[in-house]
């Protein structure tokens, strides 16, 4: 596999955005692929997710039971809010108790936390449970901005987890350039503090950032498996097909 060429390998995500556990559990069944390594759940999309009453533990069993389903595939469990890009309106403090009991009681693997989200709670959930934690920041801007990729990440950097993730909507050349750059350096610090990271640039335009993860470091690759196109993803089959065009030296090379 080309993967195996680079001291970084690199994960090959598919985020399933089920309403249900029958129903993610189907997606999986149906899209499962031995190049996919890893399933963030996104827990967002669950019908019950945003309802009053408190629903821990259906959102712990979603997580669960598609981990002892797939036990070789890595599970990141994930809950986007919609100022986030998500689909959830939860309020901070149900969202940080949903949070927490995850870490606590799920079998996930990691468990994405949004930065925004969470920044005023106190870090002894990053302390007991930095191995664990993906910290997030998505920015949508509609004009890119390399000076506050600068100031987010460097307050992000204050915070204790095991992978920092960083997606930020590009325009042009001009701007997915400065953001990769950026990117690479800030993979440079991280790695030298032995924190891992996910730098991505969103639309048409941050495609490349994906095909090149080995370029900033970037420990997860997320793939699209539905139809419809989001944020510049790939399809497995698009992935695959773009990297050997790049990389391959013959026409039998895969992924």
């Amino acid at each position: 596999m080309i993967r195996k060429k680079y001291k970084n390998k690199f994960l090959l995500c598919y985020p399933i955005l089920e309403k249900g556990i029958y129903g993610i559990l189907k997606k999986i069944e149906k899209i499962d692929d031995k190049l996919i390594d890893a399933y963030e759940i996104r827990l967002d999309s669950l019908k019950y997710i945003d309802d009053s009453d408190n629903k821990v533990k259906e959102i712990l069993n979603a997580i669960n039971v598609v981990k002892k389903c797939y036990k070789k595939k890595k599970i990141i469990a994930t809950i986007r809010t919609c100022k986030e890009g998500g689909k959830s309106n939860i309020d901070k403090k149900k969202y940080a108790f949903y949070i927490e009991e995850i870490c606590k009681n799920s079998l996930a693997d990691y468990v994405d936390i949004e930065n925004d989200t969470l920044k005023d709670v106190g870090n002894t959930l990053y302390k007991h449970y930095k191995k664990k934690i993906i910290l997030s920041k998505h920015i949508f801007d509609k004009k890119f901005s390399k000076e506050k990729c600068k100031t987010i990440i460097e307050k992000m950097l204050k915070k204790e987890c095991s992978v920092l993730k960083m997606a930020v909507a590009v325009y042009n050349e001009k701007d997915l350039y400065e953001y990769m750059d950026l990117a690479k350096n800030y993979a440079l610090r991280l790695e030298k503090r032995g924190t891992k990271c996910i730098f991505i640039a969103m639309g048409d335009m941050g495609k490349v950032s994906r095909i090149f993860p080995e370029y900033t470091k970037t420990q997860v690759v997320f793939l699209n498996a539905y139809k419809k196109r989001e944020l510049g993803q790939f399809s497995l089959k698009e992935y695959i097909y773009y990297r050997n065009i790049i990389f391959a030296k013959n026409k039998n090379n895969i992924l």
